[in-house]
């Protein structure tokens, strides 16, 4: 309800004959496509992704397989360059030793201090890292 400065009230009325009717339904466009499409469509993009997972883990298993192959292939060769440079070292080592153990009655160079009956682990190399 309006009200006027200094006069009675008035009320919003619609104008004579009321408003112009409104066409809504003309103006709605189309709702796009039925539901079967929809879940059709859905059905093809997810069987569509579950192939490309598929491939992809097919290809990615190859791949992993042919590195696994390449490491296995080059252990032996890897293997015996270690062992070689463990051999220097630990001739290195007992040149060492018997240098400095060399007035000592009845030392044995090489020969383990504990006396145990444990099979023999070589050490690690990363222990020789500090030369």
């Amino acid at each position: 309800m309006a009200t006027p400065i200094g006069g009675p009230p008035v009320q919003d009325i619609p104008p004579p004959g009321g408003y112009p009717k409104i066409f809504y339904k003309t103006r709605l466009g189309n709702r796009g496509p039925p539901s079967w499409a929809i879940w059709t469509g859905a059905i093809l993009v997810v069987s569509y992704g579950f192939v490309q997972v598929g491939r992809t883990n097919t290809e990615r298993r190859f791949w992993s397989d042919q590195k696994r192959e390449q490491k296995l292939a080059l252990a032996p060769l890897l293997q015996a360059d270690e062992d070689m440079i463990w051999i220097e070292r630990q001739k290195k080592a007992l040149a060492e030793e018997a240098e400095i153990m060399k007035h000592v009655p009845g030392w044995k160079v090489g020969e383990s201090v504990y006396k145990t009956n444990v099979t023999w682990i070589p050490p690690s190399v990363s222990a020789y890292k500090g030369e």
